[in-house]
């Protein structure tokens, strides 16, 4: 035991050794602590440490062997490395002949000299735009071209859209077109509960796209019994709009999707002046919101909360009753729904419209009855 002790420490710390290596540090700071303690410490301590290195497991703690050839398959792995060889060899011949080809060209040329070197294929698309509109333009001649054989008489088709009427078991409708103004009329009243007046004012206001085409002519009745500042405000303005020389076009500043738009008509001119003195006059008096948004077509007057002597005009496009509280209604639409209709088409769900829509001319409708026979009127 003792002279197992003496042998030197293994240096090998990669092989496996079977022989015991005491060590010679003791635990214990030599300085601070007797040698008799820190020596018999160490001897207790070897001697632990022998117990443990010769100690054997009383089971078979080894792993079982592996047999390498059955879970491997050698001879798989030797097919595979031969055909990524062989593909490699094939690689390399077929590299080697397009070199060749390349250095020294082929038999044959193989170029296309039609082919697009570009990456865009702009040009090949611009030609196709170009062959498409001559066979179009083509085909518009060939159409123009034709004659009807048929001989059209105004008098015979009467005759015939008669005898169909006569002949017909039920009404017989020909081109029939959906009149909004009809329609509208069987809304309820703005004007519900209140005693009814005959003798209302009328206007007009025409709309049109910036740059672009007319969209038509609405004709406004406005009760001046019922909300006289209101009315005569929108009349001031209409008559100095009309006789301006050069007019600034107003444009709808917002289009909300089946429900209103807004407009607001700056007035600084001879309405703005007519405005203010009508204010001196007499003091401001809080409007009674006596007529209702109960049908399309109302016409209500915004609020000015920072008075600035604007006329901002509302215009319904469905019944809107929860608008009865902020503005004041003081009109309606009696002709030119389906004009509301275009411009309900030009809204979005934020923002301005996709279009710009300014009010081109507006005012007083004449004395004359010429609209009501569905006649052009000159004057207006």
């Amino acid at each position: 035991m003792e002279k197992s002790d003496k042998r030197k420490f293994c240096p090998c710390f990669t092989c496996r050794c079977t022989k015991f290596v005491p060590v010679t540090t003791p635990r214990y700071n030599k300085a601070g602590v007797v040698k008799n303690i820190w020596m018999s410490d160490l001897k207790i301590y070897n001697e632990h440490r022998k117990r443990c290195f010769y100690a054997r497991p009383k089971i078979d703690t080894k792993p079982p062997l592996l047999d390498l050839g059955t879970k491997i398959k050698p001879l798989l792995l030797y097919n595979d490395a031969y055909c990524a060889a062989h593909l490699d060899q094939q690689n390399k011949q077929l590299m080697k002949r397009l070199i060749e080809i390349e250095r020294l060209g082929g038999l044959t040329d193989c170029v296309n000299s039609q082919i697009n070197f570009h990456m865009s294929n702009w040009n090949y698309h611009k030609a196709n735009m170009h062959r498409i509109q001559k066979e179009n333009k083509e085909f518009h001649r060939r159409i123009a071209a034709v004659t009807s054989l048929y001989k059209y008489n105004p008098k015979e088709w009467k005759h015939f859209v008669q005898a169909l009427k006569k002949d017909a078991h039920y009404p017989l409708i020909v081109f029939a077109k959906k009149d909004l103004d009809k329609e509208i009329k069987t809304q309820p009243s703005i004007s519900t509960g209140l005693p009814t007046i005959s003798n209302h004012v009328e206007c007009f206001i025409d709309f049109t796209v910036e740059n672009g085409e007319y969209l038509g002519r609405i004709i406004l009745e406005l009760y001046q019994e019922i909300a006289p500042l209101q009315c005569q405000n929108f009349l001031d303005f209409c008559e100095s709009y009309s006789e301006q020389t050069t007019k600034n076009n107003i444009i709808i500043q917002r289009i909300v999707k089946d429900r209103y738009l807004e407009s607001c008509f700056i007035t600084n001119n001879r309405a703005d002046i007519m405005h203010r003195k009508r204010n001196k006059k007499s003091p401001v008096v809080h409007q009674v919101h006596k007529l209702k948004h109960t049908r399309t077509g109302t016409i209500s007057m915004i609020k000015d909360e920072k008075r600035m002597n604007n006329l901002k005009i509302c215009i319904t496009l469905c019944p809107m009753p929860q608008l009865d509280r902020t503005n004041v209604v003081f009109g309606k639409v009696t002709k030119g729904i389906g004009v509301l209709m275009k411009i309900n088409g030009y809204s979005r769900k934020i923002g301005k419209p996709l279009e710009t829509i300014s009010i081109s001319d507006c005012g007083k409708m004449p004395e004359c009855i010429c609209h009501k026979k569905m006649v052009e009127c000159k004057p207006y």
